[in-house]
């Protein structure tokens, strides 16, 4: 009997660790795929730049003035999904704003400094809302 439950404990344990590693694969494979998305935006906005401009200096700087431009309309489309919904995951944030994880984490550490957002918990269970003051203003 020992032998029987050790044994379904083993395979259950298995089953468990496969779903997980599976899980995790399919949220990297997803994450992936957000960041070859906004490298393949960025590309056509350089393509677009390139193409309208005589020369690379002013091309550059009209790419670079589009991407600042980008960034600040996802922050501020981030801003609003917050004053809707009580709290968002860095995760939810990439989801929604269909941005890598790590480009969520930055637009949500630039919010956090400007005061406009705030963080509570540390990790997996990390949470994000607006700061009192913008729900204030709002």
């Amino acid at each position: 009997m020992p032998f029987i439950l050790l044994t379904i404990g083993f395979i259950l344990g298995f089953a468990f660790a496969l779903y997980v590693g599976n899980w995790a694969s399919r949220e990297k494979r997803k994450d992936l795929e957000r960041f070859e998305r906004e490298i393949e935006q960025e590309r056509l906005l350089m393509e677009q730049c390139e193409s309208s401009c005589s020369d690379r200096a002013s091309a550059f700087e009209e790419f670079n003035q589009k991407v600042s431009a980008l960034v600040e309309s996802r922050k501020e489309k981030l801003l609003e999904l917050l004053a809707k919904k009580e709290s968002l995951s860095s995760t939810q944030v990439a989801d929604l704003l269909e941005v890598s994880q790590r480009t969520a984490l930055r637009y949500l550490s630039e919010l956090i400094d400007a005061g406009k957002v705030e963080q509570k918990g540390s990790g997996r269970a990390t949470r994000y809302w607006l700061a009192q003051e913008d729900l204030a203003n709002l």
